[in-house]
């Protein structure tokens, strides 16, 4: 390592220093689980010559934004800079087949456009886990994962540690190690990491298990000594408790939503094209098409108004939520509706097709605190006044607690083949997420609303969840007839 190296902070020197060859270590944000990752590669890539280690992760984008945002700052501490083809200097090439006269190693990959190469022959070979039976098979030195709370467990024994089978002839603990850094995971696919805190407190040689906040993170507090309390007004509760401060959070044993799974119903939403001539990777949304119509469901209260956003698939067999909005009262106190409105605009004001379907129950028909307006007028004078076309879906009649409750179940278990799968955007739709997972129920199948009512920040209660309620029921409740065990008939949809 150079005489002068970036300052690490003491969990950082702990797990970078601890000798067990399977280490974890659940981070909140601006915890420099990132940076740690790639002193990680940094030093492997001077310990193990010729060694492939693989860098696991959800999604290629993960792979991508650990390499490009931080890798050459941290690398260059052990000697490791970007190699230029026009002058010949450096010792290591991204995503690109490395120069003829480089060492390779011993078990090369077949295709470099997902591979960062050293000269010294170690190689990280980036696998994503949008289709993990495309991992299966191969032989590793090393294998590290990112955000590995999204990852199923069966992958961890399936999959990722069979491939750890080939070790060098060199005494380190990097020979053959497994670690993996993630945030808290927020459902029960992603539970088994605490098994590995458990391993660590009964074989404290074997493996090893950190935490760590941004509280811990001396060096970035130094630069940005506010940075913690500025999270905390900027994120909803349930993410800052989650994401910055590692507090762990399941979804409730009897919910109202029994059949969503987050691994099933929660995506991220990218597609990757890889520029040959450039030798780049570009990213787009898979779930957000600018050229079709937006659909959004609303919520209207005087303490706190929401909405999703929604787009169908093209092949009509999915829903994505693509967003989850939200305002509260300010000291202004202006009309929730009408500033929901500017938000909605300008989050998508670069939308091409500046068409939008309104969706919610029958109180948006109510009128608005002084005024002959509706909420339903309010938010559709104050889009079409910014250009927008806004057609209304908002539904004429409130459903019965348990048909509602039966039919949402029916669509998220996917049995029945007449109704749309759902899948949610895990980044822009995490308030939808917790408050799908934090609803309810209560014994005669009525969603528990208490929270609603509580002295309690509002992104926490029900009503986003509600807004899924009002899309799903309203856009295909006319689909079904009778269902499971109820003998409630689906009242036909009926318009505004």
């Amino acid at each position: 390592m150079n005489s002068s190296p970036i300052l690490l902070n003491p969990w950082q020197i702990s797990f970078l220093e601890a000798n067990q060859r399977i280490k974890g270590a659940v981070c909140g944000r601006g915890a420099a689980k990132t940076n740690t990752l790639n002193h990680v590669i940094g030093l492997s890539a001077r310990s193990l010559p010729r060694a492939k280690a693989s860098l696991n992760c959800n999604t290629f984008t993960q792979g991508l934004e650990i390499i490009l945002e931080q890798s050459e700052d941290v690398w260059k501490q052990y000697g490791w800079h970007p190699y230029d083809p026009k002058t010949g200097r450096g010792n290591y090439v991204l995503f690109r087949r490395p120069p003829d006269d480089w060492v390779k190693p011993i078990y090369a990959p077949k295709k470099w456009e997902n591979v960062v190469s050293f000269k010294s022959g170690y190689a990280l070979q980036m696998r994503s886990y949008d289709r993990p039976n495309s991992n299966r098979g191969g032989n590793d030195s090393q294998n590290f994962i990112d955000e590995a709370g999204w990852f199923k467990e069966d992958w961890i024994n399936k999959i990722v540690l069979p491939r750890n089978r080939a070790p060098l002839d060199i005494d380190s603990h990097l020979n053959l190690a497994f670690y993996f850094f993630t945030s808290v995971p927020t459902h029960a696919e992603g539970q088994w990491i605490w098994k590995y805190e458990q391993l660590a407190k009964d074989q404290p040689k074997k493996y090893r298990f950190n935490e760590a906040t941004a509280k811990d993170n001396y060096a970035l507090l130094a630069k940005v000594p506010d940075y913690i309390e500025t999270q905390r007004e900027i994120l909803d509760p349930i993410t800052f408790a989650i994401e910055m401060m590692n507090e762990r959070m399941t979804a409730l044993a009897n919910g109202f939503y029994p059949s969503f799974n987050q691994e099933r119903h929660v995506h991220h939403g990218y597609n990757y094209d890889f520029d040959d001539e450039l030798g780049i990777w570009h990213k787009e949304h898979k779930d957000y098409d600018p050229e079709a119509a937006l659909e959004i469901s609303m919520d209207a209260n005087a303490a706190f108004t929401c909405a999703s956003v929604w787009q169908e698939s093209k092949d009509h067999t999915t829903e994505h939520c693509i967003n989850a909005l939200f305002v509260k009262p300010n000291a202004e106190k202006s009309n929730l509706v009408q500033r929901l409105a500017f938000k909605f605009h300008e989050t998508y004001a670069q939308h091409r097709k500046k068409v939008v379907y309104l969706w919610g129950d029958r109180n948006l028909t109510s009128k608005v605190a002084q005024s002959k307006l509706t909420q339903q007028d309010v938010f559709t004078e104050t889009l079409r006044a910014l250009g927008w076309t806004v057609v209304s879906r908002v539904n004429g009649f409130n459903w019965l607690h348990k048909d509602k409750h039966f039919f949402i179940d029916e669509i998220l278990n996917e049995k029945n083949p007449r109704l749309p799968k759902v899948r949610i955007n895990a980044k822009l739709g995490t308030p939808l997420i917790h408050s799908i997972q934090q609803a309810p129920i209560n014994d005669d199948f009525t969603k528990d609303k208490k929270s609603e009512t509580r002295s309690m920040p509002q992104e926490l209660a029900t009503h986003l969840s509600d807004t899924l309620d009002y899309y799903v029921c309203g856009k295909y409740g006319s689909r079904t007839g009778r269902f499971g065990a109820s003998t409630s008939v689906i009242p036909a949809v009926g318009w505004m």
